[in-house]
């Protein structure tokens, strides 16, 4: 065989893999509310019946400025019991399932910020992906996110997520926390 480490088991972290395919999360918007729909669970159970060790989903909010309402959220503690059902219907079938945090920054289009305000970024950068600038964060504003960000993780954990991605401009895309 050619490949013959694609099928065999791997530890990342503290997560052990059947084997080395894991689906990258993709923004297909099948969520209602940010939360799962039957079609959601339905592409994502057949992914894991085809063999993949571990799914990624996501974009997944976590706050009122990082993502359009039309992703997956962990916003608050009420999407804890749907996102649960749904990573206990993707354990089934022995694959784990991680979820992407997500916040958009500078690239969120301003008419797409939940709450009605502007898109927020560390600094005002001009982003050519939406053609504005967002608004600098204040020090608080940087702080409160990274509160968000960690509610966020921990709400993922409490749902049954065997770990969370944390997408960066230029980082490296794996489950680089391992939710213990």
């Amino acid at each position: 065989m050619k490949f013959k480490r694609l099928l065999s088991p791997v530890a990342i972290g503290n997560i052990e893999l059947k084997n080395r395919i894991i689906m990258p999360a993709m923004h297909h918007l099948y969520t209602e509310n940010g939360l799962p729909t039957p079609r959601f669970n339905e592409y994502y159970k057949r992914r894991a019946e085809g063999g993949a060790s571990m799914l990624i989903v996501g974009a997944c909010r976590f706050d009122d400025y990082g993502a359009r309402l039309s992703t997956m959220s962990l916003r608050d503690d009420s999407a804890i019991e749907p996102w649960r059902e749904f990573t206990d219907y993707i354990h089934e079938t022995d694959c784990r399932v991680a979820v992407q945090l997500y916040h958009a920054g500078r690239y969120m289009f301003k008419s797409d910020v939940p709450c009605g305000d502007e898109a927020i970024a560390p600094s005002a950068v001009h982003a050519t992906f939406t053609g504005e600038t967002a608004r600098a964060m204040t020090v608080d504003e940087i702080r409160q996110v990274i509160r968000d960000w960690a509610d966020g993780a921990l709400r993922a954990k409490k749902a049954g997520f065997d770990a969370a991605e944390f997408p960066a401009p230029q980082a490296i895309s794996y489950p680089n926390f391992c939710l213990p």
